[in-house]
C-alpha cells in the first residue's frame, strides 16, 4: 500500500473500503457526489463491489487497483466507485443480477460498468493484469469499454436500457404466478414429495451435501430435509442431513482446533476450504447442529455447537456485545497460511504423542493441499482414538498445544463491521442451542445479544440501521434485517416465556408493512432509501434466507399467535406466488420449502402454564417438533393461546389446533405421546 496516494475512501468506516483508500485510483463511495460527477462529465461509472474477507478482491486490489498505470487510465476515462457489499447489499443484489444476466455467472470482486444514470451495460468478476485462462486482462477491459463508450455510445445506451428492462421483469417474475391476487393454493403431500425428490436428486450420498465442488454447506436445505423427514416419516431425508453435517464437522472446512466453519469447500469432500469465516455461516451451523442434535443426540453435533459458539465469542464478539462480520482467508499474503500445518511442526509440538496427532488429524509428510496439511478427522482411526478416556485427555492436551503455537502466527484480519441481520441470525442460533441443549448460558447470551442490538442499531422506535449507526453514514436497515430480527424475537419468546418479545415482533412487523410493502412481495429497501435505480425484491434463499421467505414465515407464526387473519392470508398469498418455483427449485428456495411444509402439515400450538412452568418449557424446547409455536406463562395474558387456561397449579401442557385445545397434559411423557399420535 502506497500512503502517498489518498482518495475519498479515507473518510469511510468500512475496513474493505479503507483498504482501498491509498490506491492511486480516485475511488469515491456510492452516493450523490459520485453519481453527480458522472452525470456532469458524462463519463461511464466503474462500480467495483467486494468485501473484506474476499480473497480475490485482495488479489485484484494488489494487481490492478494499486498499479499507477491502471489507475491513471481509470481516473481519466471513468468515475470510479467502490462499494462494500456487506454495507450495501441492495446495490450488490442489483448489479450482481445484471452481471449474471450478462455472463451467466457472478462472484466477487464484482466489476460493473454503468451509464452516468447507473444503468449497467457490461461487467464481470476478477480480471487479471495479463490475459490468462480465457479471461481478458484488466487493461484490455478498460480500453474496450472506453472505446465503445466513445465510438458506439448509442449501442451502449440501448444495451443498458434492454438490460434494465430484463432485470425489472425478473424482479416481478413471481408476481403473476396465480390467476387471482387473492387466490391461495395449498401444498399437497405430492408437492412436498416433489420438493424432497428434487433436492435429493443432486445429493452427494457419499460425502454429504449437494452437487460438486465448490461445495457450500446449504444449511437451509439440510433444515428442510430434517423437517421433511420428521413430518413425513422419511428416513432418507433425515439420514442425508445428518450425514452431511457429520462430514462437515469432521472435514477441513471446519477448524478442527479452534472451531468455526469456513465459507465453502473447494473439493467434494469438505477437505480444503476457502478459509474466510463469516458470522452468518457459523450462526447457521449452530442453528442446524442444534436441530440435528435434537433428532439424534449425537455427541459430535453437541461438541460442534459448543466449539462454534466458543469460536464466535473468542474471535468475533465485539466489546459492545454484538458480533463482527468476518475473518479473512489470507495472512501474510497467503490464503489459509494461519490454519495449515507441516508434518515437522506437528512432530515438534506433539512430542511423544506425535503418532496420535498424525492418526487423529490425518497428517502426512506430503500434505493434502499444496504440500501442507489441512487438519481433518475423516478416518475411522480418528474416532477410535477419541473413544478412550486416555485418548480424549491426550487429544485435548494436543489441541491446546497446537492452538497455543498457532496463536503466535500472524493472524488473518477481521472485518469489524457490525451487521444487524447477521447478529439477528446469531440470536436465533443461540436460542436454538439453548433450547436443544437446555443450556441456561446460551439462553442468556441470546437475550444479552438482543439488548446489545437495540443499543447498537436502533435509531428510534422501530427504525433501525443496517450497520452500527454510531459509525455514521449507516444505511437504513433492509428487509432481511427486520425479518430476521422479528424471527429472533419469536425464538426468544419461545425459550424464555417472556411475552415482551411478541410485543416487539408485532411492532416490527407493522413497521415493515408500512415501509417495505410492494405489490405481491416486500421490497428489499426501505421506502426512504432512494439512491438505487430500482427497489429490488429478494426471493432466493442462499446461506442467508431471503427477506421475503422469512417474512412469510413470521407472518404465519405471528398471525397464529395473535389470531391476525390478515397476516396469515398475506403469508399464504406470498407462498402461492412461489408455489411452482418451490417445487422446481427447492435447493435455492429452501426456506420457502420449509414454510410450504408448515402450510401442508399445519403448525402445532403448544401452551405451557402454571407454577414453575419454565422447567417444563425447557424440556419441551429440547425436543424436535417442527412446525410449532410455543407460548408459556404463569399468569393469564391477552394473547389468544394464553387465555382461558389454568394457571394456579403445577405445570400443564396444552396441545391446540386453531385455538381449540385438547385436555391439558401433566408432564413430558404424556405430552410426547400426545404429539406423536
Amino acid at each position: 500500500m502506497n500512503s502517498s496516494y489518498t482518495n475519498e475512501l479515507i473518510h469511510e468506516s468500512s475496513p474493505y473500503l479503507l483498504s482501498h483508500a491509498h490506491n492511486p485510483v480516485d475511488w469515491l463511495p456510492w452516493g450523490t457526489q459520485a453519481l453527480q460527477l458522472a452525470a456532469n462529465n458524462q463519463k461511464p461509472i466503474l462500480l467495483s463491489i467486494g468485501y473484506s474477507a474476499c480473497h480475490w478482491c485482495h488479489v485484484m486490489e494488489k494487481e490492478s487497483f494499486a498499479d499507477p498505470h491502471s489507475a491513471a487510465f481509470m481516473n481519466k476515462y471513468f468515475v470510479n466507485i467502490k462499494v462494500d457489499r456487506e454495507e450495501r447489499p441492495d446495490i450488490d443484489q442489483i448489479y450482481m443480477d445484471a452481471v449474471q444476466k450478462l455472463t451467466g455467472s457472478g462472484g466477487w470482486p464484482l466489476n460493473v460498468f454503468l451509464t452516468p444514470e447507473g444503468k449497467p451495460f457490461y461487467g464481470g468478476t476478477y480480471f487479471p493484469p495479463q490475459p490468462m485462462h480465457g479471461r481478458a486482462s484488466w487493461m484490455d477491459v478498460l480500453s474496450y469499454i472506453s472505446d465503445i463508450w466513445t465510438n458506439k455510445n448509442d449501442l451502449v445506451l440501448q444495451q443498458a436500457d434492454t438490460l434494465i428492462s430484463s432485470l425489472l421483469q425478473s424482479v416481478n417474475r413471481f408476481s403473476h404466478q396465480v390467476d387471482n391476487e387473492n387466490q391461495i393454493l395449498g401444498f399437497s403431500a405430492n408437492d412436498m414429495l416433489q420438493c424432497k425428490n428434487n433436492v435429493m436428486s443432486i445429493a452427494d450420498k457419499i460425502n454429504g451435501g449437494f452437487g460438486n465442488a465448490p461445495k457450500f454447506p446449504q444449511f437451509l436445505t439440510l433444515q428442510f430435509l430434517m423437517a421433511y423427514g420428521y413430518n413425513c416419516k422419511d428416513e432418507e431425508s433425515t439420514a442425508h442431513a445428518l450425514l452431511s453435517l457429520r462430514k462437515m464437522v469432521c472435514g477441513g472446512i471446519y477448524d478442527q482446533l479452534g472451531g468455526g466453519l469456513s465459507r465453502y469447500s473447494t473439493d467434494d469432500e469438505w477437505l480444503v476450504p476457502h478459509f474466510e469465516k463469516m458470522l452468518y455461516d457459523n450462526a447457521m451451523l449452530i442453528h442446524t447442529l442444534s436441530e440435528a442434535y435434537q433428532i439424534s443426540n449425537d455427541e459430535e453435533f453437541k461438541k460442534g455447537i459448543h466449539e462454534t459458539i466458543e469460536f464466535c465469542d473468542r474471535e468475533l464478539k465485539s466489546s459492545v456485545g454484538a458480533y463482527y462480520s468476518s475473518i479473512d482467508a489470507d495472512s501474510e499474503g497467503e490464503e489459509g497460511r494461519y490454519y495449515v500445518w507441516n508434518e515437522s511442526e506437528i512432530k515438534s509440538i506433539a512430542g511423544e504423542d506425535y503418532d496420535i496427532a498424525v492418526a487423529y488429524w490425518n497428517v502426512t509428510a506430503r500434505g493434502n493441499w499444496e504440500d501442507v496439511n489441512v487438519l481433518n478427522r475423516r478416518s475411522s482411526i480418528a474416532f477410535k482414538t477419541a473413544e478412550t478416556d486416555l485418548g480424549k485427555e491426550k487429544l485435548n492436551n494436543l489441541k491446546k498445544k497446537l492452538l497455543s503455537h498457532r496463536e503466535n502466527r500472524v493472524r488473518p484480519s477481521k472485518d469489524t463491521k457490525l451487521i444487524l441481520s447477521w447478529n439477528a441470525m446469531m440470536i436465533i442460533a443461540l436460542s436454538k442451542a439453548g433450547a436443544a441443549l437446555n443450556e441456561t448460558k446460551y439462553r442468556q447470551k441470546a437475550e444479552a445479544l438482543f439488548d446489545s442490538i437495540d443499543l447498537i442499531f436502533r435509531i428510534n422506535d422501530c427504525h433501525y440501521s443496517h450497520t452500527d449507526n454510531k459509525r455514521g453514514g449507516a444505511p437504513i436497515a433492509f428487509l432481511d434485517d427486520y425479518a430476521l430480527l422479528i424471527e429472533a424475537c419469536l425464538c426468544l419468546q419461545e425459550i424464555t416465556g417472556n411475552q415482551k418479545y411478541i410485543d416487539k415482533a408485532v411492532d416490527l412487523l407493522n413497521y415493515v408493512d408500512s415501509n417495505f410493502q410492494g405489490d405481491s412481495f416486500y421490497n428489499y429497501s426501505h421506502r426512504l432509501q432512494k439512491d438505487t435505480i430500482y427497489n429490488n425484491v429478494d426471493l432466493y434463499d442462499l446461506t442467508i434466507p431471503s427477506g421475503n421467505s422469512t417474512m412469510a414465515k413470521v407472518l404465519l407464526q405471528l398471525g397464529l399467535i395473535t389470531d391476525n387473519i390478515k397476516w396469515k392470508q398475506h403469508s399464504l398469498r406470498m407462498l402461492s406466488h412461489m408455489r411452482k418455483a418451490i417445487q422446481s427449485h427447492p435447493l435455492s428456495l429452501s426456506n420457502w420449502a420449509l414454510i410450504a411444509l408448515m402450510e401442508y402439515k399445519g403448525i402445532k400450538e403448544i401452551v405451557v402454564t402454571g407454577l414453575d412452568y419454565l422447567k417444563v418449557l425447557h424440556e419441551i424446547n429440547a425436543l424436535y417438533l417442527p412446525p410449532r409455536v410455543i407460548q408459556s406463562s404463569d399468569v393469564e395474558k391477552s394473547y389468544p393461546l394464553l387465555k382461558s387456561k389454568a394457571y394456579n397449579f403445577d405445570p400443564l401442557i396444552y396441545v391446540c389446533e386453531n385455538f381449540s385445545c385438547k385436555k391439558p397434559l401433566k408432564g413430558l411423557d404424556e405430552f410426547i405421546i400426545a404429539v406423536e399420535n
